[in-house]
């Protein structure tokens, strides 16, 4: 008995977990690197912006499948995220945008699941270190916001990618234009109530180096020039997603997570001064899936700057 249709084995899995799917025949990572080289030469991506998220791609098949013929690209529905906090004095509610807890978890439970589903039939995945939302564009999975987020029907920004290799030859090729959304060539509400001015009329790439995100994820200095009402999340921003019309449907989407006391706080304070973790901290982090990104934000200005706004 031969290997089941491939495209019928990837619709019963994405059936199966409610994910959204695009595929690419390999051979379009060479239109993929072009279009990344593209955006560098003509100065769309910053070099501070590069050299924090952008210098990890690569753009040819990996070493542990170098029979790779195909690319999967996956999407999933995911929440904003809401961490009730003890000030003492007051408590706050801080909303955590979609993607950031248990990202890297999620990716890594995808794959097992994905990679069992097709190791049934003896077909093999590879884990892709693409640019995922253009990968996405490309592959007709999503379409651009003016705001440069990838979008995905009724999910709207709500959701994350994942993207993987397999060894099964796929008998279709969607590539195509990357497309921008049709309501975003005449609206201006995300230009209009950017903090920051990351998002710009005269180009379809934003000014990733001023956007609120990108400042309040790096652990240099605010610039002094973002006003301090702009922040409006403990990581993140969600300004563009909040006023954006085909997030209509998903943007009180808001799931709590629990609640951080006074004494985790300080026992917060203490680790950024280098001071070993606190174990009952780190396994309550873990299970609000926290833990993977708290070394790398400094979560404690930015909930300075949340409370103080």
């Amino acid at each position: 008995m031969g290997k089941i249709k491939v495209e019928d084995l990837l619709k019963s899995f994405i059936s199966k977990y409610d994910f959204k799917a695009g595929v690419l025949p390999v051979k379009r990572l060479a239109g993929l690197k072009n279009d990344f080289k593209e955006c560098l030469q003509k100065g769309f991506i910053d070099n501070k912006v590069y050299k924090s998220y952008l210098n990890g791609f690569s753009f040819k098949v990996p070493d542990d499948l170098k029979e790779a013929k195909s690319i999967i690209i996956l999407g999933m529905a995911r929440p904003q995220h809401r961490l009730n906090i003890d000030l003492g004095n007051r408590t706050i509610d801080a909303i955590i945008p979609p993607t950031y807890i248990d990202y890297r978890k999620i990716y890594r439970d995808v794959f097992k699941l994905l990679k069992k589903w097709f190791a049934a039939d003896r077909y093999r995945l590879s884990r892709a270190l693409l640019p995922l939302k253009l990968t996405a564009a490309r592959s007709g999975l999503a379409e651009y916001g003016k705001n440069n987020i990838a979008y995905i029907g009724q999910w709207g920004s709500f959701h994350q990618l994942a993207g993987f290799y397999t060894d099964w030859k796929t008998i279709r090729d969607p590539w195509q234009e990357m497309k921008i959304l049709d309501a975003c060539k005449s609206c201006k509400l995300c230009t209009r109530i950017c903090p920051t001015g990351a998002i710009l009329e005269d180009r379809f790439n934003i000014d990733a180096s001023r956007c609120l995100t990108f400042l309040n994820e790096s652990k240099d200095d605010i610039p002094e020039w973002v006003k301090p009402g702009s922040h409006n999340s403990l990581v993140g921003c969600r300004r563009c997603q909040l006023v954006c019309p085909y997030n209509k449907k998903v943007k009180d989407w808001i799931v709590d997570i629990g609640k951080l006391s006074q004494e985790d706080i300080a026992l917060l304070e203490e680790s950024s001064k280098g001071k070993k973790k606190d174990p009952k901290l780190v396994n309550k982090l873990k299970s609000m899936g926290l833990y993977e990104w708290l070394d790398g934000v400094p979560i404690l200005r930015n909930l300075r700057l949340l409370a103080d706004k």
